[in-house]
């Protein structure tokens, strides 16, 4: 401002100390001043710093989905434990060279993986470097193989972040055809059911093929499956599989029939009832208009 002064001065029929703006423009909306600390959390790995950041966040707005997700995240990953912060802060390179390095059975690799998801989070730079490692998406294939529950919970929450690019499309159908095993094993797992529900709803975005694998594999009928018999009372696989079974239900009449079928509608209308929230109102109704 100092250096603006003599400009000012020299010309005062102008008026230019009315046209100095005082405040911004940009009004930056509470929940997302909270996500974005939450994300840069999630992506350093300090998990339960990101977790208290995206519940503000949910606080302020229960409706956020890029919140949902992330905190969605932070559960999965916690598989892990709660702080991947030495890993997350040694570099994309370094982290995957550890996942092709470490025992698939030991603890060094699902905390790598772990830790590969956060960084992936919302970071395209680390997914294009992830996605065209070589050797890692035939790694990430014997993962879901051998279906053990802390790799494969990481394994799916990396893929979601992965998902939805040009380049994770051509392996779109391969991982699909694993949803359907991972599901009926792990159905009873929260978090493998909600981040198994968006990334089938990503892998459906990969064209007829994917489609057909997921609704004709029966990987649909095991997610709605888990979802009823396991479920039902927690609000937030509740709002998870609903959205991404909204998502799913777009793909065309096969998919949609198929979703009709399952009971999805009637399911959807009674986890309204049951939870009676604005947040899973929300996502409900946005469901059932598809319906």
């Amino acid at each position: 401002m100092q250096s603006l002064e003599p400009i000012i001065s020299s010309s005062p029929e102008l008026n230019l100390n009315a046209k100095i703006p005082t405040e911004t423009k940009i009004v930056l909306r509470p929940e997302l001043i909270s996500e974005s600390i939450a994300k840069g959390m999630l992506n350093r790995g300090h998990l339960m710093s990101a977790m208290s950041a995206f519940d503000r966040a949910l606080q302020v707005n229960p409706k956020h989905r890029d919140s949902l997700k992330g905190l969605a995240c932070v559960r999965s990953l916690l598989v892990a434990g709660g702080d991947l912060s030495h890993l997350c802060e040694s570099g994309i390179e370094h982290i995957l060279s550890m996942v092709m390095e470490s025992d698939r059975g030991g603890a060094d690799f699902v905390q790598s993986l772990a830790a590969l998801a956060a960084v992936c989070f919302g970071n395209e730079a680390h997914s294009h470097a992830t996605l065209i490692h070589s050797g890692l998406i035939d790694l990430l294939k014997k993962v879901l193989d051998e279906c053990i529950l802390a790799p494969t919970l990481c394994t799916v929450s990396l893929l979601f972040y992965l998902s939805g690019s040009e380049e994770f499309d051509i392996h779109a159908v391969a991982f699909g055809r694993h949803m359907k095993p991972v599901l009926k094993k792990y159905a009873a797992d929260p978090n493998i059911v909600m981040q198994s529900s968006w990334l089938m709803a990503n892998i459906s975005y990969a064209g007829n093929d994917a489609v057909e694998t997921l609704v004709g594999g029966g990987a649909v009928d095991a997610l709605v499956e888990a979802w009823r018999n396991y479920h039902m009372d927690d609000e937030m696989v509740c709002i998870r599989v609903t959205n991404a079974l909204s998502n799913l239900a777009s793909c065309g009449s096969y998919a949609l029939k198929t979703l009709r079928k399952s009971g999805v509608g009637e399911l959807v209308e009674r986890c309204i009832t049951a939870h009676n929230t604005a947040a899973m109102k929300a996502f409900g109704e946005d469901t059932l208009r598809g319906f």
